[in-house]
């Protein structure tokens, strides 16, 4: 279901409204055109590691210490992993009301 090089745990039941687990890229890996779980709102809190997202020509370094929010549509094409071991982030999927 997922390009190779990518891991999606969820930490509760599918749900179409929201989403939270934990996605791994391997070391070196881009990813592009992920299909996340349809929601108006993407959070992405860095855990281990650093993963690259760029997004409107520029590059967001996404660290242990910090976390980025993107509305959809406007959602990076790409996921990059520069790091030579797997790196994670948790991973929230909201819609608008909340």
């Amino acid at each position: 279901e997922y390009p190779e090089g990518l891991k999606i745990f969820s930490f509760f039941p599918q749900n179409k409204a929201f989403f939270f687990g934990l996605m791994e890229v391997e070391a070196k890996k881009s990813i592009s055109q992920v299909k996340l779980p349809k929601a108006d709102y993407v959070l992405f809190q860095g855990h281990r590691g650093k993963l690259v997202l760029p997004f409107q020509g520029k590059e967001y370094l996404l660290s242990e210490d910090k976390h980025l929010i993107f509305r959809t549509p406007d959602f990076p094409s790409e996921i990059y992993n520069p790091e030579v071991r797997i790196a994670s982030c948790f991973l929230l999927t909201v819609p608008h009301f909340l």
